[in-house]
């Protein structure tokens, strides 16, 4: 179940309105008694929404089981708005009745009928044409007058009057009535978010959710969803209902420009009236079509993400302070899941170009045929970049002229064709600086050569394939899928797949180059994971060094280390699943939060297994939190059951958790956490591998450098003596 914020359920939800829903209830009961008069609420719709009950007043119940008189009622009450006096009673054939309207601000929200009362005694004729009328039988409501006195004139007066205070009670009993409502529209809101961000890191739904929930709760008209892109400059919109293709394609607002840009920029929430211009707003419409609208802001860590615009209110009202209060607690548990979801959105990015790395990194070592390596580089880059259009150009020695290799999306003319030199074009500038150029759409810079017309330009990147401080090429990327800019990782991603190229073309220290880059991402990856808590950064780097440390003295294989090194990195990768609420929980976890928790390395192994080259090292991952005595997650293993690689993690992952700072205590001197691996070897841990690592320490071989380590580790449950 999603976790709510009891602060902002508090905020939005006052249980005294339930003490004043239910006095009010009483009043109306005692007014309906002492004046001898009934009445029913109803809202602007027709629909009942109370009755009186301690006074028998059979006419009234006749009629308000009439759905014509109800209509009627209606269509009187749509007359009643915007008028400054509206009419407050009207007679039907010797028959009295009362209708107010009830408003809220300053709109008709429903209305009070009452009555009727008798001016005189109704003929014959009078109550056969009413019963016809309003489809009534006539015997029944010649009974219902038979059994009901004439009103006097000081009778009809007084229940005016009494019918007056009546609709003051009504009046608020509704304006509680839609609060109430509305307070558990946000409560079920905010539910649905906080469901959405344990359930779901599609960013794509999350803004959907987020979105339809403000629009339902707040009962407007519009709205839409904005996100900043990349270089923090812009806002375009992301998600919105009600509004064209066009106006959601082409909007794109500067930071501090418009209403949506100057909250961002503030990070404070603004409220519009309708029919008021503002000096920040943009728009072209007149004043008086100006609908009511707020705009909020999506803070999460004290960063603005992006805005949420909602425009125009169902029943043409204003918004209020009480819908900000409501949009901005959605707006808070919204930022906070589109942050989780962009980092996870991040790390699935990170796991293919990992994948798309190592696949490279075999195709150069398999085949001898570098025009198929290029070509692979290529379709699999625009693949990975969502790209239509690319080329990969090559340096002629002879005439140093850029020349067309591979391309994909291109003119077979204009492959044959295309010379240029050094210098010339993007391209022959690109290769003569030997520095990356990105181009974003609609802009034409002074190298093109392109007869294109400038709303015609797509973005594209070029970058230098250098081997040596040597230009051997140029590759080029052009037309992202959905004609929208590549940013600055695009680039840094394709330099790198440049750098491969160009060390396919000179086939010197392949192996090592690619390696390193391996090695180095998942190091990354890891950094990126560790950083969500400043207690645990550093945390996969050190239990890495400790289980290279354990295999090494276990005179392990190369290609062993090597994937112990691998799981070391990665073996925590699966708390990007975990909520920030329990991951940074400060102290003990309760029940259900451990139960989460033990779940990360089923996670984990969940975002490393379609990486074909990582299939070695997922049973590492997924049973480093086993117990060599049986009893740890998440199978329960014991023994030799337990992967060997899983056992060596486990020793170095309790060791780093028991000598690290934790919010609620110091890091555990050396010579105590090793006493407690001694203490538990052969229960916890494996006791031949318990047995090498403290036999490292003893003698010198291995060391606990905190300084060089520096940021901790917090524990991760409360079953397992030292688990990290």
């Amino acid at each position: 179940m999603a976790s709510l914020d009891v602060n902002s359920i508090k905020e939005v939800l006052d249980l005294s309105q339930i003490i004043d829903y239910a006095l009010q209830e009483r009043l109306q009961s005692v007014v309906s008694t002492a004046g001898e008069i009934s009445f029913s609420i109803l809202d602007n719709s027709g629909a009942l929404i109370s009755q009186s009950a301690d006074y028998d007043g059979h006419l009234h119940q006749l009629f308000m089981k009439s759905k014509i008189f109800r209509d009627s009622m209606i269509k009187r009450l749509q007359r009643m708005q915007g008028r400054k006096k509206a009419r407050r009673k009207f007679t039907e054939k010797d028959l009295l009745f009362f209708i107010y309207p009830l408003y809220m601000e300053k709109v008709i929200i429903g209305c009070l009928i009452a009555g009727p009362k008798f001016t005189r005694k109704p003929s014959a004729e009078n109550i056969e044409s009413l019963a016809k009328k309003y489809g009534i039988l006539p015997g029944l409501f010649q009974k219902a007058i038979d059994d009901t006195e004439k009103s006097t004139k000081e009778q009809i007066h007084t229940g005016e009057s009494l019918v007056g205070v009546t609709a003051d009670i009504a009046n608020r009993f509704c304006h509680e009535r839609i609060r109430a409502d509305r307070n558990i529209a946000t409560v079920g809101s905010l539910y649905n978010i906080g469901m959405a961000l344990t359930s779901t890191l599609k960013i794509e739904d999350l803004l959907q959710t987020v979105l339809d929930n403000a629009i339902m709760l707040l009962e407007a008209e519009k709205g839409s969803l904005m996100l900043l892109d990349d270089s923090g400059e812009y806002l375009s919109i992301s998600v919105a209902y009600g509004l064209s293709d066009e106006i959601i394609k082409n909007t794109r607002t500067k930071l501090g420009e418009g209403i949506a840009g100057k909250v961002a920029q503030e990070g404070k929430p603004r409220l519009l009236e309708k029919g008021v211009k503002v000096q920040d707003s943009k728009t072209e419409r007149r004043v008086e079509e100006l609908p009511s609208a707020i705009s909020v802001p999506l803070i999460s860590k004290k960063r603005v993400v992006g805005v949420v615009n909602i425009n125009g209110r169902k029943d043409g009202g204003n918004f209020t302070a009480e819908h900000v209060t409501m949009l901005t607690v959605m707006g808070a548990q919204a930022a906070v899941a589109i942050e989780n979801a962009k980092l996870y959105t991040w790390l699935t990015r990170k796991v293919d170009e990992l994948s798309f790395l190592l696949e490279i990194s075999n195709d150069l070592n398999s085949v001898l045929d570098r025009r198929i390596v290029f070509k692979k580089i290529l379709t699999r880059a625009m693949a990975l970049m969502d790209a239509n259009t690319g080329s990969l150009m090559l340096m002629d020695p002879d005439t140093c002229e850029l020349y067309i290799e591979v391309a994909v999306g291109l003119p077979e003319k204009i492959i044959k064709d295309t010379r240029l030199k050094l210098g010339e074009g993007i391209a022959g500038k690109v290769a003569m600086e030997k520095k990356p150029r990105l181009l974003k759409k609609g802009v034409k810079v002074q190298e093109s050569k392109t007869e294109r017309k400038v709303e015609e330009l797509k973005s594209a990147i070029s970058v230098p394939l250098i081997v040596i401080d040597k230009a051997l090429g140029v590759l080029n990327i052009s037309d992202k899928v959905g004609n929208d800019n590549f940013n600055k990782d695009d680039m840094e991603l394709l330099v790198l797949l440049a750098n491969q190229a160009a060390v396919a073309v000179e086939n010197t220290q392949l192996h090592q180059n690619i390696q390193e880059l391996f090695v180095g991402s998942i190091r990354a990856l890891a950094n990126a994971i560790d950083a969500r808590d400043p207690y645990t950064r550093g945390h996969s780097e050190r239990v890495t060094q400790y289980s290279m440390k354990i295999a090494e003295a276990m005179k392990l294989d190369r290609m062993e280390l090597e994937y112990i090194r691998y799981a070391g990195l990665l073996h925590d990768i699966g708390k990007i699943r975990i909520r920030d609420d329990i991951l940074l929980k400060p102290g003990k976890f309760t029940d259900d939060e451990f139960m989460v928790m033990c779940k990360h390395p089923v996670y984990g192994v969940g975002i490393m297994e379609p990486v074909k080259a990582f299939q070695r090292i997922l049973p590492y991952m997924y049973h480093h939190h086993e117990r060599y005595g049986k009893g740890g997650y998440p199978e329960g293993l014991g023994g030799s059951e337990i992967p060997l690689a899983s056992r060596i993690l486990a020793v170095a992952d309790a060791f780093d958790a028991m000598t690290s700072d934790r919010p609620y205590r110091k890091a555990l001197p050396v010579e105590i956490a090793l006493e407690e691996i001694r203490k538990n070897r052969g229960t916890q841990f494996d006791p031949a591998i318990a047995d090498i690592f403290i036999a490292l320490f003893e003698s010198g071989e291995l060391t606990c450098n905190l300084e060089e380590f520096k940021l901790p580790i917090q524990k991760l449950d409360n079953q397992f003596n030292y688990n990290g």
